[in-house]
């Protein structure tokens, strides 16, 4: 059996709206140059990031994509899923993203992996993460695991549309 594990924050989550929200930014199209994105700031503006995704609210708060449930049935007819995701410690944040798990998707209650440590440590030879931060493929991949990258939609109006296919796409890998 698949071990299939689930990336929360830009994948099931809608990361970019609230961030692009509390930074005012108008513009957060699907290719968003990484230079400008708001997790490359530096300086007041990163310290403002780091002081807001530490809280539990701006966790919880976060917007299901409108194809999770989707993508998380589907991964659940191909394998045992799970959802990893790393979380900052000694904060708000694993809180908030365990309750945002438990509002949107109260089945995966025990199903589900925050860590402070790299995602790789659960990768094995049977295992598959999806995962929007490209920063986890080389671990993941180096434990054996097959990564499957989901770039962030961030925001654009034909995200339903891209995901639709992805899942598509996905399922073929699944079916493997």
């Amino acid at each position: 059996m698949k071990l299939i594990y689930i990336d929360l924050d830009g994948v099931c989550a809608d990361f970019t709206k609230n961030v692009s929200e509390m930074f005012k930014l108008t513009n957060t199209p699907i290719h968003l140059p990484e230079n400008l994105a708001p997790w490359t700031y530096e300086g007041e503006e990163r310290q403002r990031l780091n002081i807001v995704m530490e809280t539990y609210n701006f966790w919880i708060n976060l917007e299901p994509y409108l194809w999770s449930k989707g993508l998380v049935e589907l991964c659940q007819k191909y394998g045992d899923v799970r959802f990893l995701s790393k979380a900052r410690p000694n904060s708000g944040c694993m809180a908030g993203k365990m309750d945002w798990i438990l509002k949107y998707f109260p089945e995966m209650k025990h199903k589900t992996i925050l860590t402070t440590q790299d995602k790789w440590v659960c990768s094995s030879p049977n295992s598959i993460l999806i995962d929007d931060d490209l920063r986890h493929k080389d671990g993941w991949t180096n434990g054996g695991g097959y990564y499957y990258h989901w770039e962030e939609l961030k925001g654009c109006q034909e995200g339903n549309t891209i995901a639709k296919k992805r899942i598509i796409q996905l399922e073929k890998i699944l079916n493997e």
